[in-house]
């Protein structure tokens, strides 16, 4: 089922990271869309501030083995790096599509309770206050764009997106950087 609902999410992305770019997300979770992306054959660069997070995304890529399918999908297209993202964006070559994940807000209503491994990552790693400024960075270091994955009910990280993708829970604002 993880598997299926991150397909749907990939699909979704496809319609906003164009073809044939090199993309960088930041602030990532548990990096089911990296590992699509770069199977699909984008480039892709995880930055992951908190370093237990950093280093089970550092496990798993070094656990994958160079002949198996699973290796033979993703080649040398998926490279992870630990840190705070707004100085290493600077750092690095401008990349075409950066793609910010930021942990959501929590909802103000009654409702189900999230999943358990997600209800962990959010213990562990808690809020992202900083988003609204890694947004600010990213749209300086993006060639084409800037997508932000948020909730339905969150408000946008900056007033008027160029456009947005909507889904039944989660909506990806994309932010032009022309």
């Amino acid at each position: 089922m993880f598997f299926y609902s991150c397909m749907v999410r990939v699909g979704r992305l496809w319609a906003i990271v164009p073809h044939q770019v090199s993309g960088r997300r930041l602030v990532a979770a548990w990096y089911c869309v990296e590992f699509l992306l770069a199977a699909l054959g984008y480039q892709v660069t995880a930055i992951e501030r908190h370093p237990v997070l950093a280093a089970l995304l550092e496990d798993a890529l070094a656990r994958v083995e160079v002949g198996s399918a699973v290796g033979k999908a993703l080649g040398d297209r998926l490279n992870a790096i630990g840190g705070e993202a707004p100085l290493l964006l600077v750092e690095l070559p401008p990349a075409d599509v950066i793609y910010l994940d930021p942990m959501f807000p929590p909802k103000r209503s009654k409702s189900a309770l999230a999943r358990k491994e997600m209800r962990m990552v959010r213990d562990l790693v808690g809020e992202d206050h900083d988003a609204s400024r890694l947004l600010q960075v990213a749209l300086g270091c993006a060639r084409n764009r800037v997508v932000v994955k948020r909730p339905q009910h969150a408000k946008p990280l900056r007033a008027n997106p160029d456009f947005a993708h909507a889904g039944k829970l989660v909506r990806y604002d994309v932010y032009l950087a022309i």
